[in-house]
């Protein structure tokens, strides 16, 4: 943590992510709004495919930092953007063990508009194919509104309730 740079007043160890595909994308959706800087191990066959999923769920130009053989004589600090690492590594495969810092989320989302909320909850379902469900979680993560808000809203763009329904009580 500390040789990373990165903000060392709260940081989060979450190990390795899962190996396939689905099973990291969630486990870094799940990271991604967090604001400690967090730190994980990869392999690194697998730190490619990492990096790329960092940038897409995290955001490209979140700070990343990679640290290769650490306390060992051929150790290798490498600083960059999610984007640009993804980028570096997308056609480099390095060697030794490998730990990532990741930067935590500091950013101030604000609420979208009905509309906004609207197209993301649409594009999210139709042209990423992911369920009422998933999308809910996704965009509940992304601007911090209640998952429920969300879902329900899903299901009236779908036509499984109507917007007169009462909501459920919490």
């Amino acid at each position: 943590v500390s040789a990373s740079g990165l903000p060392t007043d709260r940081f989060l160890f979450a190990g390795f992510p899962p190996q396939k595909d689905s099973g990291r994308r969630k486990f870094l959706e799940d990271l991604a709004t967090e604001r400690a800087t967090i730190l994980l191990h990869e392999a690194p066959n697998r730190l490619a495919e990492l990096l790329k999923d960092i940038s897409e769920i995290f955001g490209e130009h979140r700070r990343v930092v990679i640290g290769r053989e650490l306390t060992k004589i051929h150790e290798e600090i490498i600083r960059g953007t999610a984007g640009e690492l993804a980028s570096r590594y997308s056609s480099e495969n390095p060697a030794g063990e490998i730990v990532l810092a990741i930067e935590g989320d500091r950013e101030q989302k604000p609420e979208p508009t009905q509309d906004i909320l609207d197209a993301e909850i649409r594009r999210a379902m139709r042209e990423e194919g992911l369920s009422l469900r998933d999308a809910s979680e996704r965009l509940s993560r992304k601007y911090g509104l209640p998952r429920k808000r969300i879902y329900r809203r899903a299901l009236e763009l779908a036509g499984q309730v109507s917007p007169e329904t009462p909501a459920e009580p919490s």
